[in-house]
């Protein structure tokens, strides 16, 4: 079954984001932001304190925010001699015109956070099944950083089996590194080996889950019943640090069999694919990384759709197992269990007597992923390009067209049956 993918604007890399810097000026004035994070230059919130948390003004760093107009603007230097007169202005380069816009249905303007799966997270529980041995959020932390959002995704499950966020490129020489095809068995969490790591494999099932799932399945629940209203929740496959090639629709199929089966012990709202090398792998003999990926969409696509048509048989299963495993506990046990048991229950009946979500196939990408053949970087505002930028292109530019036409259909009215 075919899909539509949205390219998610929150996904630029840090290749895309050097190029844009290149073009700023060189001393741009300051205009006020609330920041969250370091990105850009100085002149947007490339000076966030590494000390911060939350939001900050860029124009005054110790002064928290939430919205741009809390910041304050910064006072107007003295000129030290003459203002020199306007310079003759230079006509802008027409922007390429904007598609419509389409309705926004139901659910309104949507907004879009990823979750680090290493960010105020605690590393063992003795009260949770599988001991948080993967990390489990922090609820208070959690639930408040997502309080802006609409949907959140939760980063990262990989392919890889020793993922290296230092590696740049496959090859021998650092910073480049191994790129291996992968093995065809399980998705990570961490790297191979350590107990836990699996987020799924052939042996999982919705009753057993994984330490990694109980974990997800939490970040699900808590979006699903912020205090603010729902939020969805997906979980995303891929990566910077995910070197590992699918190679060969053979693997694509079965990786999308296991996520798959990763939405169904979570009760996530579906996949999203941050898969950031496919040009890179592409180049390897015998590899065909785009044909893969668009069988990985496809076969997605087929797998979730059979998840949706069992949703409440599993919430079921998994009601039952849980409550099999509280009665089996000692008295003294459930003392100290019996509240994250109770929550579960209430939660699991609540999915089971619901309709499932739509499960939905986002992929994260550059938004170099389509730009017109003629003009490449029709997406900066400098003219003239600078002279490196003349007669040149990214070697990503246009991934999108590579496998885009095997996997889309024509667009339906909201809400189904979107991606």
């Amino acid at each position: 079954m075919m899909v539509i993918l949205h390219a998610e604007a929150a996904a630029l890399t840090a290749a895309a984001s050097e190029v844009v810097e290149t073009f700023l000026p060189q001393h741009a004035p300051v205009v006020p932001q609330c920041c969250w994070s370091a990105w850009g230059d100085q002149t947007a919130c490339g000076g966030y304190p590494a000390s911060s948390s939350g939001g900050a003004c860029n124009t005054d760093w110790a002064k928290a925010c939430s919205i741009n107009g809390e910041c304050p603007t910064p006072p107007v230097p003295t000129p030290s001699g003459p203002t020199p007169g306007p310079p003759t202005p230079v006509p802008p380069k027409p922007s390429p015109p904007l598609p419509p816009v389409p309705p926004r249905g139901p659910r309104g303007t949507e907004l879009l956070g990823y979750i680090e799966n290493w960010v105020n997270v605690k590393w063992w529980d003795n009260n949770i099944p599988g001991n948080c041995l993967m990390g489990c959020m922090e609820p208070g932390p959690y639930l408040s950083s997502i309080a802006p959002y609409s949907s959140v995704n939760y980063g990262f499950a990989f392919l890889v089996q020793q993922p290296n966020p230092d590696q740049v490129g496959c090859g021998t020489n650092a910073p480049a590194g191994p790129c291996p095809v992968w093995d065809g068995e399980n998705i990570y969490l961490a790297k191979a080996g350590m107990q836990g790591s699996h987020l799924v494999d052939g042996t999982t099932t919705v009753e057993s889950s994984s330490p990694g799932g109980i974990a997800i399945a939490e970040v699900v629940r808590m979006a699903r019943q912020h205090p603010d209203g729902p939020k969805r929740a997906k979980i995303t496959l891929g990566g910077w640090s995910d070197y590992a090639r699918l190679a060969t629709v053979a693997n694509a199929e079965k990786a999308a069999k296991l996520m798959a089966k990763a939405v169904q012990i979570t009760f996530a709202d579906g996949v999203d694919l941050d898969f950031e090398h496919m040009t890179d792998f592409d180049t390897f003999a015998g590899d065909h990384e785009f044909e893969a990926f668009a069988a990985l969409i496809s076969t997605l696509r087929t797998e979730l759709d059979a998840v949706a048509a069992v949703w409440a048989q599993s919430a079921t299963a998994r009601l039952a197992a849980l409550h099999a495993t509280f009665n089996g506990l000692q008295p003294w046990q459930k003392s100290s269990v019996k509240q994250w048991y109770a929550t579960q229950f209430l939660y699991l009946k609540e999915v089971a007597s619901n309709k499932p979500p739509h499960l939905e196939i986002s992929w994260t990408t550059r938004f170099n992923a389509w730009v017109p053949k003629d003009d490449p970087y029709n997406y900066v505002t400098n003219d003239p390009l600078p002279a490196w930028a003349q007669n040149s292109s990214f070697a990503t530019d246009n991934e999108g067209a590579r496998f885009y036409a095997n996997v889309s259909v024509p667009l339906h009215p909201y809400p189904y049956p979107y991606p």
